[in-house]
Formats: structure tokens, C-alpha cells, sequence
């Protein structure tokens, strides 16, 4: 997968309440079964979601990881195309500012090949793909019952080993190979003393992503996929806070077929507004 492509929006800031984390929480929404159309040309990353660009010259603003409650919804995908490439997801990422092939992320997806949705965790260094994590876990594994069921899903960078790590429930998923804040792709000597991610700052996503335009983002009518507590880890000291406000302005690619909506400064939802595409 991949990241939005860089958008500056130039944002007033203001202080919000700090983020709680937890275990995931049941919630009153139901499954899904929209009659997605036949899939079609072209197949090109498009997102629903928030994606917030900081200012540079903020350092008060420059965040390093991401979390947020998440909504599991079983998004119908397009007919047709019953590969990985017919797939949509929802996650939460911190991405690199200078390229859209650097990021982690942590959430879930539903890809035609499989059919069921799942967990998954990516981390990839922006490079060739020799320092790419992708995993799901494990390739059997369906969380297609925990539907209208919100969990916590988190990316964060650990003095520990400097790796940037997801976790889902509190618990590890998955883990970077590298160190964003250095480089480490010795494959390429021009990374020596770069910085994977380069400078701050970086920029957390809260999205719904799909290849295929033809298919559901996450989320239909009153069961959306919602995020809550959306939470950014501070590079200062790399502790976690609520998202400031400002940044809960959510966008579509997809528009009006895929829509949004944000409530506050932490709360953010995405949806399919039309299930058959005209």
C-alpha cells in the first residue's frame, strides 16, 4: 500500500485532552452486504480518511506514531478481480514528509484473494522494498464476526530498539526492520547517515484506503468505520495525546461515492454513501 499524497493545509492548533488507551470496546452497528459493482480501470490508491501535515517550523507539533479506536467493518469489494490487487483497508499510519513509500500502519483489510477480513501490519523504509514488512496474521485468520466491534490499533516508536512498532489491543502485531530516524537499507549507499523517514515533520494518517473505486471503503450507512481517540505520539518526548484540534478534517478521494465526517477534535468517520456505483 501506500500514503496520501502530500497536501498542506495551514491549520490553527489548540490544545485537547489526553488520549486513553485500551482494550477493544463493543459497539451497536451492524454487518453489511452492498452489491459493489464490476471492478474497472483504473486501479490507483485512493483515500477517506484524515491525513494531517504539521507545519515545519512547529517542533511542538511533530509527531513520530499514531493510534486511534477503530470500528471493524466487512466492506463488500468489486467483482471481477479476485486478486490482492482488488483490496480495501482501514489503519492508522505515521508516513514520512518527503515520501509517499515511507510509512508503518496497522489496522485491517479484505482483499478478493482471501475474502475475509483480517488484521494486517506494514512498515516499509521507502527504499526498494528489501526493508518491507507486510504481514497478516496469520493468512487464515478471518475477524469477519468482530464487525460493528471498535479496537485499538497503534503505531509507535520505541527508544528500545528504535524501531516503530503496531500494535492492535494493546497487543504486538508487527515491528520496522529499521530505524526511521536513521538509515538503514544497505543496499543503498546513499542511505548511509539518511534518515528513512527524513526530517520531522512526519505525518499521521487516520484512513480507509481502496484500489479499486468500484469497491466499499469500510463502513455504509449507520455502520461506519469510526475513529476515536485519535492520538498522535509526540516526538518531544515520545509520549502519546489526543490529536490537537484542528487536524480532524477529513478528505475523500472517492467523493460522493466514499464520504466522511468529523465530530470534535479525535473523532473522524468513513463510509460508503452510494453501495451500488452508477
Amino acid at each position: 500500500m501506500t500514503q496520501r499524497p502530500r497536501r498542506i493545509r495551514w491549520i490553527t492548533v489548540a490544545s485537547c485532552a489526553l488520549l486513553i488507551v485500551g482494550t477493544f470496546v463493543a459497539q451497536s452497528s451492524s454487518n453489511f452486504a452492498s452489491a459493489a459493482g464490476p471492478c474497472a480501470a483504473p486501479n490507483t490508491n485512493e483515500f477517506d480518511g484524515v491525513a494531517v501535515f504539521p507545519a515545519a517550523g512547529d517542533a511542538t507539533r511533530w509527531f513520530e506514531g499514531t493510534s486511534s479506536y477503530l470500528v471493524v467493518q466487512n466492506p463488500a469489494l468489486c467483482t471481477g478481480v479476485n486478486t490482492y490487487a482488488n483490496r480495501v483497508s482501514a489503519w492508522v499510519m505515521i508516513a514520512s514528509s518527503v515520501s509517499n513509500l515511507a510509512y508503518v500502519q496497522v489496522g485491517y483489510i479484505k482483499s478478493a484473494d482471501f475474502g475475509h477480513v483480517r488484521w494486517f501490519f506494514e512498515a516499509n523504509n521507502g527504499y526498494t522494498g528489501a526493508n518491507l514488512n507486510f504481514d497478516f496474521y496469520p493468512s487464515s485468520f478471518s475477524v469477519d464476526a468482530e464487525a460493528g466491534v471498535r479496537h485499538s490499533f497503534s503505531v509507535n516508536w520505541r527508544t528500545s530498539d528504535d524501531f516503530v512498532h503496531g500494535d492492535i489491543d494493546s497487543v504486538p502485531w508487527g515491528a520496522s526492520t529499521f530505524n526511521p530516524y536513521r538509515g538503514s537499507y544497505s543496499g543503498d549507499p546513499a542511505a548511509v547517515n539518511r534518515a528513512d523517514f527524513g526530517a520531522q515533520p512526519w505525518s499521521p494518517q487516520y484512513e480507509g484506503e481502496g484500489l479499486y473505486t468500484q469497491s466499499d471503503i469500510p463502513g455504509i450507512g449507520s455502520s461506519h468505520a469510526s475513529f476515536t481517540y485519535m492520538g498522535v505520539q509526540k516526538f518531544s518526548d515520545d509520549a502519546f495525546e489526543n490529536l490537537p484540534c484542528g487536524y480532524d478534517i477529513p478528505d475523500s478521494d472517492n467523493y460522493p461515492r466514499w464520504t466522511n465526517s468529523a465530530s470534535g477534535c479525535t473523532t473522524a468517520s468513513i463510509w460508503t454513501l452510494y453501495p451500488n456505483p452508477p
